[in-house]
């Protein structure tokens, strides 16, 4: 586990320096490229002071890294109108399942 998450935050830094570089001063802008250097720089520090210091807390960031599979979901609008549907169908579905049941 230890190897795997050391392996995404060098995958995450590479991603965001490719960032910074191609979109240089734009790069500031938008809250989603905010939120990668977030998550790469927390990442960083609990790697780095983690038999230092107590930095369990810093854990909650990594919850952060699913807002980034939800911006690529966002991106595509097909995936994102495949996704809005299943979920519709499953609430119609589990609605229809508690009727069904409070009928019994």
């Amino acid at each position: 586990l230890y190897w795997a998450n050391m392996f995404m935050l060098i995958i995450y830094t590479l991603e965001a320096i490719a960032h910074v570089y191609v979109d240089q001063h734009k790069f500031f802008h938008s809250r989603w490229n905010l939120l990668d250097i977030v998550v790469v720089l927390t990442g960083w520090l609990s790697a780095l002071v983690k038999n230092m210091v107590n930095v369990a807390w810093l854990r909650i960031f990594r919850t952060f890294r699913l807002l980034r599979a939800f911006r690529v979901v966002m991106s595509i609008r097909e995936l994102y109108m495949l996704l809005v549907g299943m979920f519709s169908s499953a609430k119609a579905i589990f609605f229809g399942t508690t009727l069904l049941a409070g009928m019994l």
